[in-house]
């Protein structure tokens, strides 16, 4: 081989080990999760709902958190029934407390679907919502944290709720990979 070709080699085989160590070292500050949660939602005038919620998201470097979120519950005012489906996107900043116990503040965006029924007919609607989330987490183990989180949404455009306003409260076990 000519010297060229040794150097091309070489160059190409350095900057594919360079490149490994870069993607190594950022996966490795990338933490992937789940987390089911209960939830228990006050959406404005209808009476306190219970449900669930799943959320998928990243953290990186310990302290910033993106997630996506579907969360349902129904609720009801006299003889109708509502169901709410908030589909969110939150950002979360960790505050470390001690060295399992944390606090976490951010903010979510999205949509939330409301149905109503009643024996009149349905109505369907969707909103969209914003808010801000504050929550505590308390880690059990490396891969395993209890969660509990409080979230105040505003959803504007919305004919079947007449304030707007949602505070739902969740809690689940939050597994990382």
């Amino acid at each position: 081989m000519n010297k060229i070709s040794v150097l091309v080699l070489g160059l190409l085989a350095a900057v594919s080990t360079a490149s490994a160590q870069t993607a190594a070292s950022f996966s490795s500050r990338m933490k992937f999760y789940a987390q089911p949660s209960v939830v228990v939602a006050f959406p404005g005038d209808f009476d306190t709902a219970a449900g669930g919620a799943l959320a998928l998201g990243v953290t990186v470097d310990g302290v910033h958190s993106v997630e996506a979120e579907v969360i349902r519950f129904k609720s009801g005012l006299g003889s109708t029934d509502v169901t709410f489906t908030p589909i969110l996107a939150t950002y979360k900043y960790r505050i470390a407390l001690a060295h399992k116990l944390s606090i976490k503040v951010g903010a979510s965006v999205g949509s939330t679907k409301e149905r109503a029924q009643a024996w009149w007919g349905d109505e369907e609607q969707t909103a969209f919502t914003y808010g801000v989330v504050g929550g505590v987490s308390y880690a059990y183990t490396d891969h395993i944290s209890f969660d509990g989180n409080v979230l105040a949404l505003r959803l504007d455009d919305t004919n079947i709720t007449t304030s707007g306003n949602i505070a739902i409260v969740t809690a689940g076990v939050n597994f990382r990979f």
